[in-house]
């Protein structure tokens, strides 16, 4: 049992086992959880409750040293229960003014190039570059075929090197 298994098991007996938890991950559960809300204030009530539910279940947990996908798996699930209970609710705006990713030496940065792409390809390219989960892990967390996330993996790609090239020529 490796230690990110053991804090999962064992997180409610000890609260400083959820709280280490939630430092190593709370980062990467927002990040799922945002590009699945669309809004921040929504996707930190996902971060909440999906560290609440893995408090809730620890004794459940069987350790498989997975326990990154399987947070990551819990918040997926929450967020998508938020997004059916507040689909009405829910406007899509700019999800993208706080992003780990931008590079402010260029005009068209990586906020920009994420913005391109539809909310499929975007949710690989995070779980890729953000969360360095596998395709399998992906295809865990968001229950689809490991070839239908590496198509939207080379979807995504190929869009954000078209805009890159789009850029490079306007600058010349």
């Amino acid at each position: 049992m490796n230690e990110i298994d053991f804090l999962i098991k064992n997180c409610a007996l000890h609260a400083e086992h959820l709280e280490k938890l939630f430092r190593l991950f709370k980062k990467d559960v927002f990040a799922l959880a945002l590009s699945i809300v669309k809004k921040i204030h929504i996707a930190n009530d996902v971060v909440s409750e999906t560290f609440l539910r893995l408090y809730n279940s620890s004794g459940k947990y069987k350790p498989q040293g997975r326990g990154k996908v399987y947070i990551l798996k819990i918040a997926s699930n929450v967020a998508r229960e938020q997004l059916r209970k507040n689909r009405r609710n829910i406007e899509l705006e700019d999800i993208y003014t706080i992003n780990p990713f931008e590079q402010a030496d260029s005009k068209l940065t990586v906020e920009g190039l994420l913005h391109s792409l539809n909310e499929k390809e975007y949710q690989v390219i995070i779980l890729k570059f953000y969360n360095r989960l596998t395709f399998a892990e992906m295809s865990e967390v968001l229950k689809a075929p490991q070839s239908t996330l590496k198509s939207r993996y080379e979807t995504a790609m190929g869009k954000m090197r078209t805009a890159l090239k789009m850029e490079e020529t306007e600058n010349v």
